[in-house]
């Protein structure tokens, strides 16, 4: 479950916080171990990672999806830190939209 722990640690700056079961299986779960589904699968690997306090989330077995709330922190390489520094840029230029259509939009209301 080593491997397992790290993948799950990449998941949160590889992938979206909302994984299927299918994304998740192939980015977490090991071909090593045999499991009868997917599903089977998927609930022992979160149920590992949180125990190893490694994530938070919840299992969505109707939709299929695993959601993940906290993923525990690591050292990142350089590409992460490039990659969350352009996730940070993009927000900041939506927070700023946000706050430039609300000053032009709200006048009337401030």
């Amino acid at each position: 479950m080593a491997t397992c722990d790290l993948a799950a640690m990449s998941l949160l700056y590889d992938f979206s916080k909302l994984l299927s079961f299918p994304r998740f299986r192939s980015a977490v779960c090991s071909p090593l171990y045999a499991f009868p589904s997917l599903c089977a699968c998927v609930r022992v690997c979160v149920c590992v990672l949180q125990a190893l306090k490694v994530i938070k989330g919840s299992i969505d077995q109707v939709a299929g999806e695993v959601r993940l709330t906290w993923v525990s922190p690591r050292v990142l390489d350089k590409g992460q830190i490039k990659q969350l520094q352009d996730r940070l840029a993009v927000w900041q230029g939506d927070v700023e939209q946000a706050t430039h259509f609300v000053e032009a939009n709200a006048q009337h209301v401030l």
